[in-house]
């Protein structure tokens, strides 16, 4: 199969060559549009944590700052992978909008952060934004703009607010936030938006509770870099594959 792709190339380069440039033009485009994105992104996260002294006032200020900035807008029909940071600031959208938005303006500012979904019944109810901070995974929840803490100052983790739901419904309006909200099955994957639920049971039954903690959708959050990413392998494969040809021109 190899032997015969090659010869087809060899037979016709131009339409390699044609392929190589057309799809360098459109990485270059895309690399320039990422370019700016972050840039933007870069200077309103500047701006959101201005005043902050630590990650925890960081993550508080973006937790808060995507509340009350990011119009809730339930219409929006496109996939998630075309709904980027910058595409969500401008149109809006529901809680996983507004977790990735929270989350990619976390990484921003050097603080690892993911996303956790609430399920029931095996469906995903709920998207919320988890922030590593002192040494633990913390939980925000920027579509209602909820900040959890144990105690005093100190920030709840997914698996406190599950042993300990008092924390959770002494935080929250219970007259607007739904109690089906809790955290009695968390999981950082959206296993059925990739249509693998299957490999999740397989997983929990291998590893038990650890396949919960697998964070496949934390590739998504900036999903053009990931796109681009994957163009330049393409990009480098048929520049690899011309090489190659004109290399075996020359020999003959």
């Amino acid at each position: 199969m190899g032997n015969k792709k090659r010869t087809i190339w060899r037979k016709n380069p131009n339409g390699l060559i044609i392929s190589l440039i057309i799809l360098s033009l459109f990485t270059l485009y895309l690399g320039q549009d990422i370019f700016t994105d972050n840039l933007k992104l870069n200077i309103l996260t500047q701006e959101i944590i201005a005043n902050c002294d630590n990650s925890q006032q960081m993550t508080i200020a973006i937790n808060k700052w995507v509340n009350k900035n990011i119009p809730v807008n339930p219409s929006i029909k496109l996939p998630n992978i075309f709904k980027t940071p910058t595409f969500i600031l401008k149109h809006g959208g529901v809680c996983g909008s507004f977790a990735k938005v929270s989350a990619v303006l976390m990484r921003k500012t050097g603080i690892p952060a993911r996303l956790l979904y609430l399920y029931k019944n095996g469906s995903v109810i709920h998207v919320v934004t988890e922030a590593y901070i002192d040494k633990k995974w913390c939980v925000f929840d920027p579509l209602y703009g909820y900040i959890f803490f144990k105690h005093d100052s100190v920030l709840a983790s997914a698996e406190e607010l599950r042993d300990n739901p008092e924390i959770l419904f002494s935080t929250v309006d219970t007259t607007i936030y739904p109690l089906e909200y809790t955290y009695s099955d968390a999981r950082r994957t959206n296993w059925q938006k990739f249509h693998l639920e299957k490999l999740y049971r397989f997983l929990k039954k291998r590893v038990g509770s650890k396949a919960d903690y697998i964070s496949v959708n934390v590739l998504l959050l900036r999903p053009k870099i990931t796109f681009f990413d994957f163009l330049l392998i393409i990009d480098l494969f048929l520049l690899i594959s011309l090489l190659k040809i004109r290399k075996c021109e020359s020999v003959d």
